[in-house]
């Protein structure tokens, strides 16, 4: 009898575990989608590059995923694929401004933001029109 007792103890103990552990995720992830929409809302176009700024508070930057990546096509007929950034990427600097060089040949430009499994593809051509 008592190790039914124990056993009931120990499954309710892990229930209370689990829904604490959720209830901290659930708690989280406001913060998480905090850091990609700020980063996201600090994008702008000026002086034919593309700016933007890495969340001055971000408290794991290595956690933050950035793919800038494009295509551009060229009155030659020649085409290209285009990636930017991509040494930076594992080591941002929180408030740290950073660009990407503008060409109106190109015809796709996005950046892919992921950070603690939060993620959003931004349309940068969307900020130059």
């Amino acid at each position: 009898m008592k190790a039914k007792r124990a056993i009931w103890g120990i499954g309710a103990a892990a229930v209370v575990l689990m829904g604490a552990a959720a209830a901290c995720a659930a708690f989280l992830r406001p913060m998480e989608q905090a850091v990609v929409k700020q980063l996201a809302s600090s994008i702008v176009y000026a002086n034919e590059q593309i700016i933007f700024q890495i969340p001055a508070g971000l408290e794991n930057p290595k956690e933050l995923n950035l793919h800038a990546a494009g295509r551009a096509e060229y009155e030659d007929g020649f085409s290209a694929s285009l990636h930017f950034l991509e040494e930076e990427n594992g080591n941002w600097q929180p408030g740290q401004v950073y660009s990407i060089p503008y060409d109106p040949a190109y015809t796709e430009l996005t950046l892919d933001i992921g950070y603690a499994g939060q993620k959003e593809t931004i349309d940068l051509l969307d900020y130059v029109k």
